[in-house]
């Protein structure tokens, strides 16, 4: 008798034990810092379109999203592009930019004609990694430069916290809606269907890029750049759409 109760004080033992081990998990979800994520989201009840990749880490200092190694010639890179970016104008062709400077640090294609490569020119940290606020925007329309920023100002966030009661459904509304959206629209109407932008970014002073989740990469609670659709506005109008 005395056997059989031991075994079943053994088992709830057991048992809770893995239950705390399921809630810790649930609570080192990595985010870039120790946040705490529903354990509906590892266990099964995520949508069909997340992934189901999780990284875990406790106390470790992770590399910024979006970001990139640089290379060992990183300094001398950096001042060519300042000194080259700083002495073009509108209209100047983008394959003369390619040639002159080499391949982008990042790069992002809409459509209707529509691209836009980022140069790093500026240092903002000591990590030997290349992120976008570190860059110089050139937006090209049909291969001509459009517009561009040389300052940090135009990019803000590169994440930021999920809605987690709704982000699915809301998500999968704003495709819809983008898909519904015509070239031209204006401003004012994108903002009435889509809400705020969960990014906004100024590559110019006539040009906006609205941010907008559509998707998921990583089940973190935080929605990253690379889930979302970008829309191109130009002078207030819809000048084209991510791809």
């Amino acid at each position: 008798m005395s056997s059989r109760s031991d075994w079943r004080h053994r088992g709830v033992a057991v048992a809770s034990i893995m239950l705390a081990g399921a809630c810790v998990l649930g609570a080192i979800i990595y985010t870039g810092r120790l946040t705490p994520v529903p354990l509906s989201w590892i266990f099964g009840e995520a949508s069909a379109d997340d992934s189901k990749r999780v990284s875990v880490a406790v106390g470790m200092d992770p590399a910024p999203a979006n970001s990139k190694r640089v290379g060992s010639d990183w300094q001398k890179r950096q001042v060519a592009n300042m000194a080259y970016i700083s002495a073009i104008s509108t209209h100047h062709p983008m394959d003369r930019v390619i040639r002159t400077l080499g391949k982008p640090d990042f790069e992002q294609a809409y459509n209707n004609g529509v691209e836009v490569l980022m140069y790093r020119t500026r240092q903002e940290r000591s990590d030997f990694r290349t992120t976008k606020e570190e860059t110089a925007i050139l937006v090209f329309q049909h291969g001509e430069l459009i517009g561009m920023n040389n300052s940090k100002d135009w990019f803000e966030l590169d994440r930021i916290r999920a809605k987690l009661s709704d982000y699915r459904a809301e998500q999968s509304d704003n495709k819809r809606k983008i898909r519904e959206l015509s070239i031209g629209d204006r401003r004012s109407a994108i903002l009435a269907k889509l809400g705020q932008p969960d990014f906004l970014d100024y590559p110019a002073d006539d040009l906006e890029i609205f941010a907008y989740r559509t998707h998921s990469v990583a089940l973190d609670g935080f929605t990253d750049r690379n889930e979302t659709t970008r829309l191109m506005l130009r002078d207030g109008v819809l000048l084209a759409v991510g791809e």
